[in-house]
């Protein structure tokens, strides 16, 4: 296996991070994120476009978003929604302005949270191990073609393994930075 096939590894393997990544930045903590809101769908003019296109979205304080929409003929389809995601926030609308409030998350919800993070955290995990799999399955198909001695083969599933064993620690250190931060 040539350096630029373990090269694709690594970036299928951070592909696999950045998802989870994107993925657990969507369960809201205490501190309630823009990013939470960005890419809710909206109907505008006949189309579904991104809040986030439309909008500005931004922090007022940890527990406060306010979006300035650009068109205020479509604040009351955001605001709906908004709703409609079920995120659990208080909605007050001013003009072409929507503040966000969400609440303090109780220990109910916490636990759910923490929940969909270990869920998405196994998913991952997975996707990481098949990319491992994959990589070793070529690795034994250039043994079995004789392109690569034992010795090369035992030397490029180590590496493989090595490899493997870097994203997956990153992935876990994510998962607990996560958790960590539903905790407070």
């Amino acid at each position: 296996m040539n350096k630029n096939s373990f090269w694709n590894i690594k970036k299928e393997m951070q592909k696999c991070i950045d998802a989870f990544i994107e993925k657990i930045s969507l369960i809201h903590s205490r501190r309630i994120k823009p990013n939470l809101f960005q890419k809710i769908l909206v109907h505008y003019y006949d189309k579904k476009i991104e809040l986030g296109k439309i909008s500005s979205i931004v922090n007022e304080n940890e527990n406060t978003i306010v979006i300035t929409v650009f068109d205020k003929n479509t604040i009351q389809n955001i605001k709906n929604c908004i709703i409609a995601e079920n995120f659990g926030v208080n909605l007050s609308i001013h003009e072409n302005i929507i503040k966000i409030y969400a609440p303090p998350i109780s220990e109910e919800r916490r636990v759910q949270s923490i929940k969909k993070v270990k869920k998405i955290f196994e998913e991952i995990k997975i996707s990481i191990r098949n990319t491992r799999r994959i990589a070793k399955e070529k690795i034994k198909k250039q043994l079995k073609n004789k392109e690569i001695s034992i010795d090369e083969e035992k030397r490029e599933q180590k590496n493989i393994q090595k490899i493997t064993d870097f994203y997956t620690i990153k992935l876990q250190k994510e998962q607990k930075n996560k958790e960590k931060e539903l905790m407070k």
